[in-house]
Parts: C-alpha cells; structure tokens; sequence
C-alpha cells in the first residue's frame, strides 16, 4: 500500500514538473511576442525622408551620403535601382550609418535609384529620387584590355585593368551546327595575368570572349578566327638522366628518371615519387634530361613534392621556388652555360603567404596536379633540357621535385 502511494505521489509529482515547464513555456513565447511589438507596429507614422543626398561615382557602383532629419523614427535606409533586365536591386543600410554602397551596375550610363526611409513600424518613406552615373565597371575594364591569339593547343588571353573584383572571363567556338559552345571559363580576381585555352585541335576556328561579373552583368563579345598551334607531349620513353659535373648528386636512390614515370606519391622513399639532391649539393642547382627528340617546348608542367601525401611538405624545405628552363642541342661536357639558351625564369608562388609548412586548402589545391608554365612563343628547338633551381622554399641546399610534364612540337 505505501509502495502504491509513493508511486502515485511521484507520478504526481513529475506531471506537476512537466505543467510547470510548459507553463514556463507560454510565459516565454508570451513575452517574446510582446518584445517584437517594441517595432512599433501600431505605429502609422511614415519616416522622413534622407537631406543632404551626395553621390560619389565609381566603377560599377557608388557611393551615397546622406543626412537624417532632427528627431528621426528611421530604422533604416533602403536604396533601390532597375538594372537593363528589369530586375530590381535593393540595398539597406543601418541608422547607425549615413552611407550607402550600390554594386552591380552594368553600364557606364545614367540610373535613378530611389532612396527610402523605413521607420521603427517597417513603413517606408516617399522615395527620394537620386540621378547617379557610375564609371565603367570592372568587367567592361578588363574586356577592352583583353588580347587574345594563338597558342599551343588552344588560345592566349591577356587580359588587365581589373580592380580585384572576382570576374570571368568566357571562351565560346562556334560549332559545326553554327552555335556557340562554351569552351572554356576562367574566374580571377588578379589585377591582370595570361590566361591559355589548352587541348583544340590546329585547326582554323572561330571563337568569341566575354567578360562576366557575379551580378550576371556581360561584356559585348570579342570574335576572332585563328588556328591553334599544333602540341603534343613528348614521348618519356626516349628520356632519360644525362649528368653533368657540375649537377646536384642523387640522394639515397631518388633518381632523377623519376621525374618522367606518372608517380607524384611522396612515400616511401626511393619509391618513384620524387627525385632530391642530396645534403650540400647546393642551390642554385641544376638536373640536365636529354628528351631523346628535338622539340621546340611550348610549355612545362612542374608538380611539387607533397600535394598527394605529406602535405606539409608542399612550399617548404627542398620544394623549389625560384627556377629557370634551359635548352641546347650540344651541351658542354663541362657543364658550363654557355652552350646552353636560357628558356624561362619563374616562380611557384603560394597564394595564401602563410609561413612554411602551414598551407591552405587553396595552396594545395594550386599545386595538386601540377603548376603549369608556358615557354616563350619564339623560343628555339631542343633536344637537351635543363631545370636550374634558383632558390627552395625552405632556403636548402638540396632540392627535390616529384614529376615533370613536357609539351610542345617535335621537329621532324
């Protein structure tokens, strides 16, 4: 009998618990309720209007001023402008601030953009009606700076004038069936750079390039006709080391014919997935390939040490950072340069900037699957190749490499 009664009284005592928790419950929602009529939603005031409007026009966008009246109600301000497709652009700004930046503008032409109070009860003020006249925005800049021509396996494009904005630019050819097909699309936010359109046939075409923001905004098109040079990568199986004396030494078995057998794994060593120089071999430092067929190189691939295991490895210690391409057809048995032609100078850059061994997902990313650098148009044909390292990531007296792609045309 008194199990029964305690068992009752905690049942009891329990439902009570859970009475009192929804009770709670209302209260709060009840509260919360009341906290969003501090908007002064019964309110049929409407806000006054902004004073003392001043524009700053710029590319693409500007920038408005304003003033609030004495005693304002406002919330805050909204800006309003109809862009070329009729679509409306809206931008809001705090009370706290007097300014107002609107992006995305197409054209370098004249736009009204209808500035409104909104008060404390979300009712918007009479618009105030603004003439502004922004600049040419990036993406026109950078369409009248592009230069586009033929390259090896595809297209060249420079292009400049960008302001950092992220933009794209969009390559089309015109198909057999006489419509555009899309090609190829490049996103940069640099301030200008090269661009290549790889794998096209030699074969005449027509292509045309716009420029695109991230508001959907695009340039007029830029058709040309040309013919892509023709490119093929060369054949590994006719490389192979030729040392000379004044180049690095192995280390431990990490030959330099790994730099042509398709393995980019770092692990384990002596493996095929990398060749390095040993100990105080020193830097600036060199490794000589003879290709085995005379090529006029059109572009290399270099692919760093690391991006598939032991990321940590990737800018840092023996990855290389500044290097130079050479060619000759009769190298000196000495080693000296002077049989040599300087090629290509360059560097593996690192977008992040973060110090060695800490990279970002986009560090690795850039050097996952190679960093590509093209050669010179009118550089010569050859048959003997050389990567001069000119300084490591690391600052090392030894440097290593996991694997080297060639492209070009093989003289016949």
């Amino acid at each position: 009998m008194s199990l029964y009664y305690n068992r009752k009284k905690l049942l009891s005592t329990t439902s009570m618990k859970y009475i009192y928790i929804i009770l709670l419950s209302v209260l709060f929602y009840s509260c919360k309720e009341e906290t969003f009529k501090s908007l002064n939603a019964d309110d049929k005031t409407i806000a006054e209007q902004v004073i003392n409007v001043r524009v700053e026009n710029l590319e693409g966008k500007v920038k408005i001023d304003y003033d609030f009246p004495l005693n304002s109600n406002v919330l805050y301000v909204e800006g309003e402008y109809i862009k070329e497709n009729g679509e409306a652009v809206t931008v809001k700004s705090s009370y706290y601030n007097n300014t107002l930046t609107i992006s995305g503008f197409g054209k370098p032409i004249e736009y009204e953009v209808n500035l409104y109070s909104v008060g404390k009860n979300l009712k918007r003020s009479a618009p105030v009606v603004v003439k502004v006249n922004p600049s040419a925005p990036p993406h026109e800049s950078m369409y009248n700076s592009l230069k586009i021509g033929a390259d090896f396996g595809g297209l060249r494009i420079e292009y400049a004038d960008n302001d950092g904005s992220p933009l794209s630019i969009v390559v089309e050819k015109l198909n057999a069936n006489d419509e555009w097909q899309n090609v190829d699309i490049f996103y940069t936010q640099q301030l200008s750079g090269v661009m290549f359109v790889r794998g096209l046939p030699p074969d005449l075409a027509k292509f045309r390039v716009y420029t695109r923001d991230k508001w959907g905004n695009k340039s007029s098109a830029n058709e040309v006709e040309l013919t892509p040079y023709y490119e093929e990568e060369l054949d590994y199986r006719k490389f192979k080391h030729y040392p000379l004396p004044n180049d690095g030494r192995v280390f431990q078995g990490n030959l330099v014919s790994f730099l042509w057998n398709n393995n980019v794994s770092s692990n384990p060593s002596t493996a095929g997935g990398w060749t390095r120089t040993e100990n105080g071999s020193g830097v600036p430092d060199q490794t000589t390939i003879d290709m085995g067929q005379k090529a006029k190189i059109s572009r290399i691939i270099l692919h760093q040490r690391g991006y598939i295991s032991n990321k940590p490895l990737l800018y840092a210690n023996g990855d290389l950072k500044y290097f130079e391409i050479w060619g000759s057809n009769s190298p000196a048995s000495s080693g000296t340069y002077d049989s040599w032609d300087k090629i290509y100078e360059g560097e593996i850059t690192k977008p992040s900037g973060l110090p060695n061994g800490t990279n970002t997902q986009e560090d690795i990313d850039l050097a996952t699957g190679g960093r590509e650098f093209p050669m010179p148009l009118e550089s010569g044909y050859y048959r003997y190749l050389r990567i001069r390292v000119m300084e490591t990531w690391g600052l090392t007296d030894y440097f290593w490499l996991a694997e080297v792609d060639v492209f070009g045309q093989i003289e016949d």
